[in-house]
């Protein structure tokens, strides 16, 4: 759920500079899911959003939740994740659009903050030159995801 005059185009790459933190969501089915436990830990705190096209939006706060799931699936989702899935609906504030190369910046300072977090694959290494090779900001997100 997002702000009715905001478009956030999909995949998007979440990014919180504070700890390194990245993460893709690749659709809208996808947009605002999160645990109990990680919503009141702040998950969303600090978060910055860059979508397929580079454009840039500031996570403000949550507004509301709602429980992800049917109750039937909730034994799982305590069992997996010490809590229930919820669907949040987030306040974002639009930034405007990211240079391609202010991504990658962020994008590799983040990779360097957590390198065991991009360790798998490929390894870091060639990563961070698909990264600084990639011509637009969806093909960086693509690959990070």
């Amino acid at each position: 759920m997002m702000n009715v005059n905001v478009k956030i185009n999909f995949p998007i790459l979440l990014v919180r500079e504070t700890d390194g933190y990245m993460t893709v969501t690749s659709s809208e089915t996808e947009y605002g899911i999160c645990s109990g436990v990680a919503i009141k830990k702040g998950y969303f705190n600090n978060i910055l959003i860059i979508d397929a096209y580079g454009y840039s939006f500031y996570v403000e706060g949550v507004n509301s939740k709602r429980p992800f799931n049917k109750s039937w699936k909730w034994i799982v989702e305590l069992l997996q994740y010490n809590s229930i899935l919820y669907k949040v609906d987030l306040s974002v504030q639009a930034t405007g659009k990211l240079q391609l190369s202010n991504i990658k910046d962020l994008v590799l300072k983040n990779m360097k903050k957590n390198s065991m977090d991009w360790d798998s694959g490929v390894g870091v290494d060639e990563l961070e030159i698909e990264i600084s090779n990639a011509k637009t900001p969806k093909e960086i997100i693509e690959l990070l995801e």
